[in-house]
This record gives structure tokens, sequence and C-alpha cells, in this order.
């Protein structure tokens, strides 16, 4: 297995990781749904959120140092939120 390999499964990992921490506050009472629970529009409105985080950390960024870790822990959610919509899509078509 090469370096590329072991760092995609461990950003793979990471990722499963936070998708699993977004059911649980949804579980907790934080999230008042689900990403399977939504329609397309607000599945959309989710995603659109997280891309507002990571496109507010980057322009921030412009007149600060760059904070990579915030960035980072923005782009995870954006990828979970994908990947939770993703398999929505697939439960439905199952």
């Amino acid at each position: 297995m090469s370096y590329s390999d072991v760092r995609y499964w461990k950003i793979a990992k990471e990722i499963e990781g936070e998708r699993l921490r977004q059911e649980q506050l949804y579980r907790e009472g934080f999230h008042a749904k689900t990403i399977q629970m939504c329609s397309q529009l607000e599945r959309l409105a989710i995603l659109t959120e997280e891309i507002g985080e990571v496109a507010h950390e980057v322009c921030d960024g412009i007149n600060r140092p760059l904070d990579k870790a915030h960035l980072r822990e923005e782009l995870k959610q954006c990828a979970a939120v994908c990947a939770a919509w993703i398999e929505a899509l697939d439960k439905e078509q199952a």
C-alpha cells in the first residue's frame, strides 16, 4: 500500500467519523433532521451552508494567516454531508 493509499483511507475514516458525529447530533436533538430525512432542496441548503463556512474561512485568510486546521475541519464537514447525500440517494434507489 502506498503512502497516498494510506492518506486516502485515513481521510475516509475521518469523514466517516464526521458522519457519525452528525448522526449523533441529530439523536441528541441538535439537528431537526438527518440528511436522509431531507428533501433534495434541504440537502442542497445544508451543503451550501457548509460550503459557506469553507468560503468564510478562506476569505478571512486573506487578511490573516489561514487557519488550515479549521479549514480542514470545514472541508471534512462538507465531505460528510456529501457522503450522507450519496447514501440517501442510494437508499432511495434501492
